[in-house]
């Protein structure tokens, strides 16, 4: 009897530990899906550029699909465009990083897009084509851009000083030029937004509100440059002449 006992309470271990692994692969294969969602497609890329998906490591190319979660990466010579499912535009500039973290086309055609960027600088034409209003957001350690269809310029900078901010070394920069754009404080949401017009700038120092917009240039650090596409007022980021157009995107999931 006793050992009968014993036999039982190994096979239920043994039970529990299987039920154990296949939940956390169930769990890590619906995280893999997730990740996996096509969202864009690679339209021009020069230089060093690269994609982290997941474990692995791509070297972009035109043509290239990118999915959400993907991590893109731009070298010192390096420049990325890309069009997403909503025919929204953006380019990398040099020495940046940016996480697509999120699509999400929802009823009535609504999209709603979450980008982070990390380091360095992105240009971004927000298009509605697609039907709907987008709900776009490009977040930086420090603050949050939330737009409904615009054109402008985002940059985040850390490890300098800048004149006016002696004990500041983070800065979040964006410049627009179609539309409006509302920049908030990424630490501190609470803290007054900044409604920032075509033709405008701000700027966010640290965790402090964002500086009242004003004109582009206005701060005299020579503009978020570094971009080889066409003008951002005339639609965005363009592949480069004589390549093949790329595929068509697939759109992700609609939700509820």
């Amino acid at each position: 009897m006793l050992k009968l006992n014993h036999r039982l309470k190994y096979l239920w271990a043994q039970r529990a530990m299987f039920t154990a692994v296949l939940i956390a692969a169930l769990a890590v294969s619906a995280t893999d899906a997730l990740a996996q969602t096509p969202i864009g497609v690679v339209t021009m890329v020069s230089g060093r550029a690269g994609i982290q998906r997941g474990g692995s490591s791509l070297i972009p190319r035109v043509g290239t699909q990118l999915d959400q979660g993907d991590r893109v990466t731009t070298g010192a010579d390096g420049h990325l465009g890309a069009t997403l499912s909503d025919n929204s535009q953006l380019e990398l500039a040099e020495s940046s990083t940016l996480v697509l973290d999120q699509m999400v086309f929802s009823g009535g055609g609504r999209v709603s897009t979450r980008l982070s960027l990390a380091l360095g600088a992105v240009r971004s034409s927000v298009t509605s084509a697609v039907g709907g209003v987008p709900n776009f957001e490009v977040h930086t350690p420090n603050a949050v851009v939330a737009v409904r269809g615009t054109k402008w310029n985002t940059r985040y900078h850390a490890g300098a000083e800048r004149p006016g901010f002696p004990s500041c070394k983070r800065f979040t920069d964006v410049e627009v030029y179609e539309g409006t754009v509302d920049v908030g404080s990424a630490t501190t949401p609470s803290a007054q937004h900044e409604a920032v017009s075509a033709g405008y700038e701000t700027t966010v120092a640290c965790d402090a509100p964002p500086l009242e917009a004003g004109p582009l240039g206005i701060t005299g650090t020579g503009g978020i440059g570094g971009f080889r596409g066409v003008a951002p007022g005339a639609g965005g980021v363009s592949p480069p002449p004589g390549v093949e157009p790329p595929p068509i995107i697939p759109r992700p999931p609609q939700g509820g």
